[in-house]
């Protein structure tokens, strides 16, 4: 339910806006990345 919420909300973003949330999805998934290569070297 979130989702369709999160994605018809979506619809409304300008190209910035979209862009922007790009850009922090793979800053997210390098921050995750990140922390399992941490973990792995403990």
């Amino acid at each position: 339910m979130e989702w369709r919420r999160d994605a018809i909300r979506a619809r409304q973003f300008t190209g910035e806006e979209t862009f922007q949330q790009g850009l922090d999805l793979i800053k997210f998934a390098i921050r995750i990345h990140e922390a399992a290569e941490h973990a792995e070297n403990r």
